[in-house]
C-alpha cells in the first residue's frame, strides 16, 4: 500500500460494513487508468481550482477529512442531465472520479461532499480491485456490490459531517428534485418501505434502494460518533447495527436472490447425499430419516421412486451427472464463495472425488 494513502485507508476500514468483506487481491499488472485519464482529459472538464474553484474546494475538504492527498484524485465533470457519479481505479494510489453535470447542478456544496466521499470510499476500500467484477452475471456479484454501497455511504457521511445532509443528497438523487421542492422528513421518506410487497426487481441492482440506504445510514449515525478525527463505537455495537442493516437489505432487496441461492445449495446437498447412497448400493433407513429431515418427506418419496427406476449399473453415473449439474448451477450463482461452500459439502459428505 502506498504511504500516501495509508492513513486514509486505515480510516476507511473503520467504517467498512462488516458484510463487505475485504478481499486480498493482486492489483492489475498493466493499469488501464492512463488510457481512461487520456479519454477524460480530451472529452471532459477536469475539476481544478482555476476552472472550477468551488468544486475543487469541496473536493479538497473531503480529501482533508478522509486523510487523503488531493493529488490522489483525478476528478472530472461530463455533460448529461442524468444524475450520476462513479469512481474508477485499478491502482493502489490514484483514482478517477466522474460527476455528471446534472448531479453537480442538483446538489449544494455539503451534499456534493457526501457524494464525493462516497465515491472516494470505493477507491479507499479498493472495491475496484476486489475481484468481484469478474462475475458480473452472478447473483452473488450484485449482493456483494450492494454491501459495498453501505460501506461507502458511511465514508460519504463522514465526509459531509451530517446524516441529514447525506439523506437529503440521496433524496435529491432519487427524485431529481431540487431543495425547492423537498422537505426534510426522513421518517416519512423511509416509511415508503412499508408499501413494498415484491423485491424481485432489485435482484440485479448493484445498489440497495435509497430508502434502505438512508435507514442504514441513520441507524449507523445514531450509534457511532463521527466527529472530526473521531470514529468511536464499540465493535459489539457496530456488529449489532450491521446485523440489523443486513436483515433490512435481505427483507427489501436480497430476499428473492437468497432464496434462489439457498435452493441451489439444498439441491446440491441432496444429490451429494444421494451419491453416497448409490455408492453403497443401499438406501438405509437411517439415511432415509436424515434425508427426510433435511429435504422433507415428499422429496424423499420422489427420490425413492427415482432411484427405483435406475439399475445398479448406471445409478452412480446418473447421480454423478446430477451432482455435476447442481454443482455448476450453484457455482454460477455464487462464484466468489463457491469453493468454500464446496469444501464444506465435501467434508460433510466425505466425498473426496468431488474436490
Amino acid at each position: 500500500m502506498s504511504n500516501l494513502v495509508h492513513d486514509a485507508r486505515a480510516l476507511a476500514e473503520k467504517l467498512r460494513f462488516s458484510r463487505d468483506i475485504r478481499r486480498q487481491t493482486e492489483l492489475t499488472v498493466e493499469s488501464d487508468l492512463q488510457p481512461a485519464l487520456d479519454e477524460a482529459n480530451i472529452n471532459q472538464l477536469r475539476v481544478t481550482s482555476e476552472v472550477t474553484p468551488g468544486l475543487a474546494k469541496s473536493l479538497s475538504e473531503v480529501c482533508r477529512k478522509l486523510k487523503l492527498p488531493f493529488s490522489a484524485i483525478n476528478s472530472y465533470v461530463y455533460p448529461t442531465p442524468d444524475i450520476q457519479a462513479e469512481c474508477y481505479s485499478d491502482l493502489d494510489d490514484k483514482c478517477i472520479i466522474r460527476f455528471s453535470s446534472g448531479l453537480i447542478d442538483l446538489l449544494n456544496e455539503q451534499e456534493f461532499q457526501f457524494v464525493a466521499g462516497h465515491e472516494i470510499g470505493h477507491f479507499l476500500l479498493q472495491h475496484g480491485v476486489s475481484g468481484i467484477g469478474k462475475h458480473k452475471d452472478s447473483l452473488e456479484y450484485f449482493i456483494l456490490s450492494r454491501y459495498q454501497e453501505i460501506s461507502v455511504d458511511r465514508l460519504g457521511l463522514y465526509a459531509c459531517g451530517s446524516v441529514d445532509i447525506a439523506i437529503k443528497a440521496m433524496m435529491k438523487t432519487l427524485s431529481g428534485l431540487s431543495g425547492r421542492h423537498l422537505r426534510q422528513d426522513t421518517g416519512a421518506f423511509i416509511s415508503q418501505l412499508k408499501e413494498v410487497n415484491s423485491v424481485s426487481s432489485q435482484m440485479m441492482s448493484t445498489h440497495p434502494s435509497i430508502p434502505v440506504r438512508c435507514r442504514a445510514l441513520l441507524w449507523f449515525s445514531m450509534e457511532c460518533d463521527l466527529s472530526p478525527n473521531t470514529i468511536d463505537s464499540s465493535k459489539k455495537t457496530i456488529e449489532l447495527i450491521d446485523q440489523r442493516i443486513e436483515n433490512d437489505i435481505d427483507k427489501y432487496v436480497d430476499r428473492d436472490a437468497r432464496d434462489i441461492i439457498e435452493k441451489a445449495k439444498s439441491n446440491l446437498a441432496m444429490w451429494l447425499m444421494i451419491s453416497t447412497t448409490v455408492k453403497n448400493g443401499v438406501f438405509k433407513e437411517s439415511e432415509q430419516k436424515q434425508f427426510s429431515e433435511n429435504f422433507g418427506a415428499e422429496v424423499l418419496t420422489k427420490m425413492k421412486n427415482f432411484l427405483s427406476n435406475l439399475n445398479t449399473k448406471n445409478a452412480e453415473e446418473v447421480v454423478y451427472e446430477r451432482v455435476l449439474e447442481a454443482r455448476g448451477c450453484l457455482e454460477k450463482l455464487i462464484p466468489e464463495s463457491f469453493e468454500t461452500e464446496m469444501k464444506n459439502f465435501i467434508t460433510k459428505y466425505e466425498l473426496e472425488e468431488f474436490k
